[in-house]
Parts: structure tokens; sequence; C-alpha cells
């Protein structure tokens, strides 16, 4: 099943007279999944497991008499994180995107139920559900669940908003307002919870894809002017250490970031690691900071600890990993002939590259202290297993999508194929439907 489209579904998409390209289509063997991807994912996660033995043994010795304590954990988490990577890159995204509002509503109940018995909190914040044999974090499921939701619905938003005008859609079944809807339940939870970073991380993903799928500039505006509203009523709502982690980020900030008057100690910290690390590091495993000197070094500072013992050069190694990413993300929702897949593999890198940019930041006092974790290498497992699981969904997309081996590349470019980019129909600006709908990706405007 999963190695052809689903041949009813491309027919039901297809432009009159096009039925003949859709089967052919239909019938096609999916592609391999794009390996670079793949490979610096893999790459990311085995370095981060050796990174995180560095980071993790002094305190592992101190709370549980095992230097490898909190790295066995890790290696569990990144097995089935990356069996489930591997497992998403072949499912059926038809049947997948079918289910994206039963998923969303299930992420509600898990972000409900933390307020239940079932829930743990840990520093005055409810964010975990209590599972064998380790903690959930719903919030990062959320991450998925409502990309997935918002790419389903705004990419049939064409054809609901011709049927719209013609009086056969009733307003509430209108996408956009659905959207909308689902991005205030899952980012209202959230911020109860509190987690204000994740809400930040959702809204900001949720607009990459809003802004791809081409809605109206005023909307957009009116969606920006949503968020704005969010983080207003999120500041007012914060709790104490929220509102002194962002004083002392602007007091750091107009003073230095020594200044243990103003700045937090973890803080303090982080920037003397980073500091200390020069042009090539102390050497792994020969960092200080790490030894009960800098909080949370395995989790939320851990990139400060590549930046002693790996130096400049290696912090710029792991950013330009990221950036890789990125760049693997967008240019495989580019490729995509399906306008789901296109938002999809858009909002999920986004959403992947920005926590990792936000946990960068705040290790060295570019941005307030936040609790995000740097994607596979902190220590976490609903964090690394849903990471995993949005790389492996951006592969699926990669398969679906016209990319092409090297070989395939050599062999069009032998025949003076150009790029090799498969010519398919596509959906005209002005309504018309086509097996390739537009969005901002194709530099196609649409107009409702």
């Amino acid at each position: 099943m999963d190695h052809t489209w689903d041949t009813r579904a491309a027919l039901m998409s297809a432009p009159r007279g096009g039925a003949a390209q859709v089967v052919s289509r239909a019938k096609k063997p999916l592609n391999p999944f794009d390996p670079t991807l793949f490979f610096v994912t893999l790459f990311l996660t085995v370095s981060g497991i050796c990174m995180l033995f560095s980071a993790s043994y002094a305190v592992g010795i101190a709370r549980h008499q095992s230097a490898f304590h909190y790295v066995w954990k890790q290696m569990v988490f990144a097995g089935i994180g990356l069996a489930l990577m591997i497992a998403c890159s072949k499912v059926n995204l038809i049947t997948v995107r079918r289910l994206s509002f039963l998923l969303l509503l299930v992420t509600a109940l898990l972000l409900v139920l933390v307020w239940s018995p079932f829930g743990l909190e840990l520093s005055g914040a409810r964010r975990w559900l209590k599972t064998w044999p380790f903690a959930l974090q719903p919030s990062e499921v959320a991450k998925l669940t409502l990309i997935l939701f918002i790419a389903h619905t705004l990419s049939i938003r064409q054809r609901s908003t011709r049927r719209m005008a013609g009086g056969s859609v009733e307003w509430w079944q209108e996408p956009l307002l659905r959207a909308a809807l689902a991005i205030g339940l899952i980012a209202g939870l959230i911020l109860f919870e509190p987690h204000l970073s994740v809400v930040v991380m959702l809204t900001a993903g949720a607009a990459v894809v809003c802004f791809l799928a081409g809605i109206p500039r005023r909307l957009l505006w009116a969606a920006i002017g949503a968020c704005v509203l969010v983080g207003v009523i999120g500041l007012a709502t914060a709790k104490d250490y929220q509102i002194k982690r962002i004083e002392s980020w602007f007091g750091s900030a107009l003073t230095c970031a020594e200044d243990p008057e103003v700045t937090p100690y973890q803080i303090i910290q982080s920037v003397k690691g980073v500091r200390a690390g020069g042009l090539v590091g102390v050497g792994f495993c020969e960092g200080k900071q790490k030894l009960l000197f800098l909080p949370s070094a395995h989790n939320d500072f851990i990139f400060s600890v590549v930046g002693e013992e790996l130096g400049l050069l290696g912090t710029l190694f792991t950013l330009g990993l990221y950036v890789v990413i990125l760049w693997r993300g967008f240019h495989i929702a580019y490729q995509s002939e399906d306008q789901f897949c296109s938002l999809l593999a858009a909002g999920l890198t986004t959403t992947v590259t920005l926590e990792a940019m936000v946990n960068i930041g705040v290790a060295i006092n570019l941005l307030p202290t936040t609790g995000m974790a740097l994607p596979f290498i902190s220590y976490g497992g609903s964090s690394l297993i849903m990471n995993l699981v949005m790389v492996g969904f951006i592969l699926n997309v990669s398969r679906h999508s016209s990319l092409q081996t090297w070989r395939g590349l050599h062999e069009d470019s032998a025949r003076g194929r150009g790029n090799g980019r498969a010519h398919l129909p596509r959906a005209d600006h002005r309504g018309s439907r086509g097996v390739r709908q537009p969005s901002r990706l194709h530099r196609v405007r649409w107009r409702p």
C-alpha cells in the first residue's frame, strides 16, 4: 500500500481529461526518501547521545549513582524514535490526513489530562502525564498534530471557498475558521500548564503554514494580531518565575551577561562555558561547567557543553546541521506535488529548526530562558521521539515528491531535461481544479 499513490484519491482531484496521466502517476513507484535529511538526523541523534554522556555523567552520579543513567534512557528513546521515524516515512499520508482531526482531539484530551490525577507537576508546572515507562509531555505531541490538522484544513480551502460562494457551505465549515479554532484551543490548553515558549513555537509554525497556504493578507494581519493578543494574555497570566526570567534577560542585555545582580546564575555559567571553549574547545568530556556548576547541563543548556568542549568550530558545525535540515525540509516542501504534503513539510521543518534556534539563543543569552530542548541532542524522551517522528513525515513527503536520485538526475541531464522536475498539470489561480494545487512555495497567489 505504501508503494503507490492512492489511485482513487488522485482521480478525484484530477482535471477533466487528465485521468490517464493520473493513473500512470498513481502506479508509479515512490522515490526513496531524501538521504541527506535522513543521515543528518541520524548523525545528530547519535552524536547527541555522545554529548549527553559528557554532559550528564556528573549529575547522573550525584542523583542516581550511575554515570550512564541518562544515556541508557536516551538510547531507548532514540531507538523508539528512529523506529517510528522509519515507520512514519512509509505510512500512507492519505490515511494520516483523514485522521488529522481525530489526532488533534486526542492531543487536546491529553492536554486536559495533565490536570487530572494522572498529571505530574514539576517546578510549579503541570506539563507531563505519568505513563509507563516514562513521563509523556502532551505539548510535544501537539507540535505534530496541530500542523497536520492545519495543513489538511488549509489544503482544501480553495475548493470549500468556491462552494461557500455558491451557498453550499455553512460559515462554521470554513477551513480558515476551523484552523483558527484549533490553534486557539491547543494554545490555550498549553498556556494554562503554563508553557509559554511552546505556545510561541506552535503559533509560529502555524503562521508559516497559513502564510504558505496563500491566505489573504488581511487575514494574515488578523492572525498576527491574534498572536500578539495571545502573547499579552500569556504575559498577564505568567508565573512570577517567568516574569523574573524576562526581566533578568532585559537587565543582562543592558549591562553584561556576568553581572550576578541582574543575570540568572544558569545564564552566567552557560556563557562562561561557551566562552571557555575558544576556537577548538577543551576536549570531549573535559569541560568543567557541567560538573554541577551549570544547571540542566544535560537538557536545556547542553549547547553550552558543546561550545565548551568542541569550541567555536563545533558550535558552528552543529548550527550548520540544523541549517541543512531547514534547507532540505523546505526544498522537499517546494518539490512536493501535493499542497497538503507541501504545507506539512514546511510546517514541521519550521517547528524543528525554530526550536533549535531558540535553544541556542538561550544558551548564548540572546533570548530569555524558555526551557526549550535542543532537538536530537538534549535529554528528553517526548522531545526526541516527536522530533524524529516529524522528520519521518518530512521524509515521507520526499518520497511522494518529484525529487530524484543522483542517478536519475544524471540520466535526465543527459537527455537534456533541465532539473528533472515532473511536468504536472497545475491548478489555475482563478480556481480551476488540478492535480497540483498552488501555494506561496510555488510562487502562486490564491484569489478566493
